[in-house]
């Protein structure tokens, strides 16, 4: 069996633009509605409206991994990062990670993609962590990246990253490619070809903020 980033075309990926365009629509009217919202809004509520979208934002993508924050913790931490008026709140380690984490995306969103900002936002995300290794840089280790099903006696892997060795070289085509496209591809088509460089198979969650 052949993963993706092992194929002959690897990575020219083909989609078909009449299958998604209703749904391109629908994106586009909501961006635009809440768009509009936002300027009926004094700059308190803007930047509430703002936070709000950035703890839900959060909660979903952390429980994806399997980690489930505590909303009021992970508000505060938002709103001391935005300057805001915070309740006093004691703030939970991960929330403030993950607080700092989509602060910076959120502040940073239209600049170009680069590995400093990939090495940052992975340096905030996992600081401290004694189970990760290689925080802040892309992975080093020589066995193989894999996701495998725990169910015991009859594991399976699901999906194997490429070799470490070959990591910067393919970020660096995928950098390329995502920096080069804005603009020029559907917002939609955009986000889910991201999704489909699973480079290195490590958790970096928020993954789809960008």
């Amino acid at each position: 069996m052949l993963w993706n980033w092992q194929l002959p075309d690897w990575p020219r990926f083909k989609c078909d633009k009449d299958r998604y365009a209703k749904w391109e629509r629908e994106f586009l009217l909501g961006v635009g509605n809440d768009s509009a919202f936002l300027k009926t809004l004094s700059r308190s509520d803007s930047d509430q409206f703002i936070v709000e979208i950035l703890v839900a934002e959060g909660l979903d993508s952390s429980k994806i991994e399997g980690e489930i924050l505590d909303r009021q913790s992970l508000q505060s931490s938002i709103k001391k990062h935005f300057g805001l008026k915070e309740e006093g709140r004691k703030k939970g380690k991960k929330e403030g990670r993950v607080g700092a984490l989509l602060t910076d995306v959120y502040q940073t969103f239209d600049s170009p993609l680069t590995h400093e900002m990939l090495f940052k936002w992975h340096q905030i995300l996992f600081e401290g962590s004694l189970d990760v290794e290689d925080i802040g840089k892309y992975r080093t280790h020589q066995e193989p990246m894999q996701i495998i099903s725990s169910r015991y006696g009859d594991s399976k892997i699901y999906f194997e990253a490429p070799p470490s060795k070959i990591v910067p070289k393919e970020m660096n085509r995928f950098l390329k490619w995502f920096n080069s496209s804005k603009g020029s591809e559907s917002i939609l088509v955009r986000a889910a070809l991201t999704h489909l460089y699973p480079l290195d198979a490590r958790k970096l969650s928020p993954s789809g903020l960008r």
